[in-house]
């Protein structure tokens, strides 16, 4: 039962975040709308952290970076992508990549196995995504191209991600999601501030 509900829990504020990260990135943009929701995950954890506690260790502190690293690149096209549309399309693309890519690594690389039914699962999601974006409408919004190539490439970064964080002990705690955050929002804020100093280098050069 504290599964389901943790489940539920989950993917209603999976779903929340994608959809108003979405509608952030279309007002000003991915990259500022990425490393605002870091920052902001940032300060939430730095305030948990006495409360839910975790062990610091080297170990545990390199994993968290290196998440936080393949997660700029995962949110940052998810947002983007999202922004582009169709969300109904582009959301669950990213979600079932993001679910295989882990998948693919415990088999391939873990040495991992499912039995029958897990490959069954595999097979049907995909086709899920399909009969729920791809069912012939009248006037229906297809993704383009680069959306949806912006999709995979966030569903495989969001899957590193979970690779990544799967590293870490368990006594480590909200340690690496802390890295995560604090990592993300280091990255992203110097992407925005990178891509705001070309605009003003070009809007001066224009000017002159």
């Amino acid at each position: 039962m504290l599964t389901a509900v943790f489940s539920l829990s989950g993917a209603l504020v999976f779903g929340a975040a994608d959809f108003l990260g979405g509608l952030a990135a279309k007002r000003v943009s991915a990259l500022l709308a990425t490393a605002v929701a870091a920052l902001s995950g940032f300060v939430l954890l730095v305030a948990l952290l006495p409360v839910l506690g975790g062990e610091w260790n080297a170990h545990d502190v390199l994993w968290g970076a290196i998440s936080g690293a393949i997660g700029c690149v995962g949110i940052g096209l998810l947002y983007a992508c999202l922004a582009i549309g169709p969300m109904s399309i582009l959301s669950p693309t990213t979600a079932v990549v993001s679910a295989i890519v882990p998948v693919v690594w415990g088999l391939v690389v873990a040495g991992e196995r499912f039995e029958a039914i897990g490959y069954w699962g595999l097979g049907l999601a995909l086709v899920a995504v399909l009969l729920v974006g791809f069912v012939p409408e009248r006037g229906a919004v297809r993704p383009s191209l680069r959306g949806i190539l912006m999709a995979v490439g966030s569903g495989a970064a969001i899957g590193g991600f979970y690779i990544a964080i799967d590293q870490t002990s368990d006594e480590s705690g909200i340690v690496p999601l802390l890295l995560n955050r604090g990592v993300n929002a280091v990255i992203m804020f110097a992407a925005v501030g990178a891509v705001a100093a070309v605009g003003a280098r070009r809007a001066r050069g224009r000017a002159r």
